[in-house]
């Protein structure tokens, strides 16, 4: 009696207990010999029909098996069947199946299985083989239809003849095989799954023989479609298992030659076959995971081979980190080397990647977890050192999850590559700007770099770090060392806040996220009291009295008893500071602060260290400077601004004219004028008639706080000159005039309105971020250039109104300070004026006629009465007098806009999401 075995490769455990594992089987053939099988319990019966295939040469064609006189059908498990160890099956031969398809396949295994018995066959006699094989790959794109070719197991007959001694019998069987896999390779997606079992089955068959030059051909095969499809059979995937253990064995040889290659030359060609060999491991690692995941799905039948699956897997989790480990540990040693070699980055990204397989398969099981993480744990070093060396093309998002193991700078470097577009960083233009503005800060260090590109490494950290001196230095007053930590800052509670404030901490936003996204050292260092609100967390009275107890106890001895009370005046002395500093970071980072100091694994702390470094800013950042709310000149920062403001211009007194023939405009204040400074730039002068020295130094306050805006929306200011009995005042020239002479000489329509209105709109949401209210809004104030721009002027200096056609009702009413809100109700009346070509009220010209008629002081008696209606908002009754029927959406925003009621009124950000004014609507202005 013949002993053969009916097993695919398995895993070493499983062949190290060899037959005792396995059912022994006595089949009686039909020729009267009885041939014993071994065979593994998993086994099914279409394994059995193989086995004898191979040991008898007797097609699976015309097979069939019995077993206690019950015939057994391929699919079925030898479990199913109930069979036990030392059963008798008994072999009938006989084919009788007509379908064509079915004889086909027959007729091509009864061939093989004469010429691997040693016959040679006519060659027409093979010509249809090919032609049997496409109808059987066609046939697995019809939904319902059976696999025949594996059914009928074709991979492993072809295999048999291709074991064949015969050349000529090899040859043509490895044409068919090597037919088979293009035509599996190239399937249609519907059939990819199909294709799978039978690629599967060819490298099982082909398996048998160790560097079989068509094994590798298949398992690539294989592995491309495993890429393509959706495997969830649980047979097919337990039979791939073994090209999975090969794989990890290959992965382990390649990791030892690593450990035990040159030190002093780099294994260019080995890190190469690493990589193809672990792309292909990673496949089938997946395949295999995700059957352990959905095991909990799995039919109770099939749970066994899931648990199965887990043994092996298991086993080769532990095999392979054991290497990695090994592999981890001589890193920092060879780092050197292979930096040299230009190939650290190749060897960071392969151990990389085969880490992230290997925590992905320790996910499954709580004890490989801890495993995983210990070896993390014991190589923090080794993995510092690749991450370094990490791109934003690799893949190394997973990390994020092991906090513990990572160290500050790895953290932030993996977080902001993956917020941070590597274009951005090349973009030279992004960075003009904030080198033009960079200006206030630093004049000298502005000049060295205005016509240079800083995009380099080098120049970027030493234009940053002098930028970081500029802002952080006590003399400007932006910022506090704290008291217990003078190396960290927080924005300054007490500096009373103009607008170039706010923009400095915008500013300064942008140069922490610059240096945040090119992972620069500037010396800063920031206090909880600044870092938590960024993330919008609370802070605690401990923190305010850890960095400026001062300002704790002088709240707590003048005005505040409770602590709460202390730290919510604190928080609110910061907001605003604090809101800039992130729409600056906000702006230039591509993503929020918040975000970025929320994500998991971030530590506020990480920012600190990242930014920090070993550097320091190089003045004594606990020196603390007085802040004189009253006098501009204790702010460098304030003066340094003026200056650079009135003298990049040239306007001084001996070199700029005045236009007096033509006046651009005037009203009660005085005239306006062209002016024209040396060097050929044009601008307005305001000449502003003055009566004591009072209002000089009133009016060059408020130009002071003029010049600091900066907004494409806005009229530019450059500062003032006293002349005798007058002040000039200096502005950018808009030469085309005011709205109201636009609306004079055209009809506008809705659409146009809505350009100017947005326009407007922009340019008030960027006056009351700043805290400033206009106080004047109407269409004389708003200027338009020839291309069609807005720009908003004549600030209602010294709060003196001409007409009062404009004024919102609290101001009228003067029995309380007045807000933003009151800009917003100017604005309604200005919109209603541009619609209907007139100024808000015209509707009360008839009373004034009726006035001259019966009164002895009309022109008293009128003013009186617009006063009142103007203080009652008395224009809102009288919409409907306006004829803005045909303007819905103006009419809506109007109305929105004149709520009596100043707490009901939108603010500017909100109406700018108005339908009236919103892009759509705009663009079809053709402005």
């Amino acid at each position: 009696m013949n002993k053969h075995f009916v097993l695919r490769r398995v895993d070493p455990e499983q062949m190290a207990n060899g037959e005792s594992n396995c059912i022994r089987l006595s089949i009686k053939i039909p020729d009267g010999t009885t041939e014993e099988f071994l065979v593994y319990p998993g086994s099914t019966v279409k394994d059995v029909h193989e086995g004898i295939l191979l040991a008898c040469k007797i097609p699976v064609t015309e097979q069939k098996l019995y077993c206690k006189g019950k015939q057994l059908q391929r699919w079925q498990t030898l479990e199913d069947c109930s069979i036990q160890n030392d059963d008798c099956l008994e072999l009938q031969r006989g084919f009788d199946d007509k379908s064509v398809l079915l004889q086909k396949i027959h007729q091509m295994s009864s061939k093989i299985c004469r010429m691997c018995q040693g016959q040679s066959l006519p060659k027409e006699t093979l010509q249809d083989d090919p032609k049997t094989i496409v109808a059987l790959l066609a046939l697995l794109t019809e939904e319902e239809s059976e696999n025949l070719m594996s059914s009928y197991s074709v991979p492993a007959t072809l295999v048999m003849l291709y074991r064949s001694a015969i050349p000529q019998h090899k040859a043509y069987a490895s044409a068919l095989i090597r037919f088979s896999m293009e035509k599996i390779s190239n399937c249609p997606n519907v059939s990819v799954d199909r294709c799978i079992h039978l690629a599967s089955e060819f490298c099982a068959s082909l398996s048998t023989v160790y560097g079989d030059p068509l094994y590798q051909p298949w398992r690539t095969t294989l592995k491309q479609l495993l890429e393509r499809g959706n495997l969830s059979e649980l047979r097919t995937i337990f039979q791939i298992r073994t090209s999975f253990f090969e794989m990890a064995n290959t992965l382990s040889i390649l990791l030892s030659k690593m450990q035990e290659s040159n030190r002093n030359s780099y294994p260019i060609k080995l890190i190469e076959s690493l990589k193809f060999h672990f792309c292909e491991f990673q496949v089938f690692s997946c395949v295999l995971r995700n059957a352990i995941c959905g095991i909990d799905n799995a039919k109770e039948k099939d749970k066994s081979i899931v648990d199965l699956l887990s043994t092996g897997i298991k086993g080769v989790f532990s095999y392979l980190l054991n290497k990695m480990e090994n592999n981890l540990r001589l890193i920092p040693e060879t780092a050197r080397i292979f930096e040299t070699s230009g190939w650290l980055h190749s060897v960071s990204i392969v151990y990389l990647d085969i880490l992230k397989e290997l925590n992905s398969i320790s996910q499954l099981w709580e004890n490989e977890q801890k495993q995983f993480q210990h070896v993390l744990m014991n190589q923090q070093i080794s993995l510092q050192l690749i991450l370094e060396k990490t791109t934003r093309k690799d893949d190394y998002h997973w990390l994020l999850e092991h906090n513990d193991v990572i160290d500050s700078k790895s953290r932030m470097h993996l977080v902001t590559m993956m917020m941070i577009p590597e274009e951005k960083l090349l973009d030279a233009e992004f960075y003009k700007p904030l080198i033009h503005w960079s200006r206030f800060l630093d004049e000298e260090l502005y000049e060295s770099l205005k016509n240079n590109n800083i995009t380099s490494p080098k120049k970027l950290q030493d234009w940053l770090y002098k930028l970081c001196q500029a802002i952080f230095k006590p003399q400007n007053l932006l910022f506090l060392a704290c008291s217990n930590d003078p190396m960290k800052f927080y924005p300054n509670p007490e500096l009373k806040l103009e607008p170039l404030h706010f923009d400095c901490f915008e500013f300064s936003g942008k140069v922490i996220a610059l240096a945040l996204m090119h992972e620069v050292q500037v010396g800063v260092a920031f206090h909880r009291l600044f870092l938590l609100p960024l993330a919008g967390e609370e802070i605690s009275v401990k923190d305010l009295r850890d960095a400026n107890p001062s300002f704790y106890n002088n709240k707590a001895k003048h005005r505040f008893h409770d602590d709460d009370e202390i730290l919510d005046d604190f928080i609110n002395s910061m907001s605003e500071q604090i809101s800039f500093f992130r729409k600056g970071f906000d702006s230039v980072f591509g993503k929020s602060i918040d975000e970025l100091l929320k994500y998991r694994g971030i530590d506020v702390e990480d920012l600190n260290l990242v930014l920090k470094g070993d550097l320091n800013l190089g003045f004594n950042s606990g020196e603390r400077t007085h802040v004189n709310h009253d006098n501009n000149e204790s702010d460098p920062l304030m003066s340094q601004f003026l200056k650079i403001n009135r003298q990049r211009l040239n306007i001084t007194k001996s070199k700029w004219l005045k236009d007096r023939k033509k006046p651009l405009g005037g009203g009660i204040f005085g005239q306006v004028y062209k002016g024209y400074a040396d060097g050929g730039f044009f601008f307005a002068v305001k000449e502003i008639q003055i009566k004591n020295k009072g209002e000089i130094d009133k009016i060059n306050q408020e130009v002071n706080l003029l010049c600091q805006f900066s907004h494409p929306n806005i009229v530019k200011y450059y500062g003032t000159e006293e002349d005798e009995s007058k002040v000039n005042i200096f502005l950018e020239l808009v030469s085309t005039g005011s709205l109201r002479k636009v609306y004079r000489s055209f009809e506008l329509e809705e659409s146009q309105v809505s350009h100017y209105t947005k326009q407007i709109l922009e340019g008030l949401k960027y006056l009351h971020e700043r805290k400033v209210v206009h106080g004047d809004i109407k269409c004389a104030n708003i200027l338009v250039d020839e291309k069609g721009h807005v720009k908003i002027t004549d600030f209602g200096l010294t709060k003196v109104y001409g007409k009062i056609d404009w004024t919102a009702p609290e101001v009228m009413k003067q029995d309380k300070e007045y807000g933003f809100e009151a800009d917003i109700w100017s604005l309604g009346c200005t919109v209603v004026e541009m619609l209907i070509r007139d100024f808000p009220y015209s509707h009360l010209k008839e009373l004034r006629k009726e006035l001259r008629a019966k009164s002895t002081e009309p022109l008293k008696d009128f003013k009186e009465d617009l006063e009142l209606k103007v203080e009652e908002g008395s224009i809102v009754e009288y919409l409907p007098e306006y004829s803005l029927r045909d303007y819905p959406l103006a009419l809506d925003f109007i109305e929105r806009c004149l709520k009596r009621n100043p707490n009901e009124r939108p603010t500017a950000d909100t109406l700018l999401e108005h339908k009236f004014v919103k892009d759509k609507f705009v663009k079809d202005s053709g402005c």
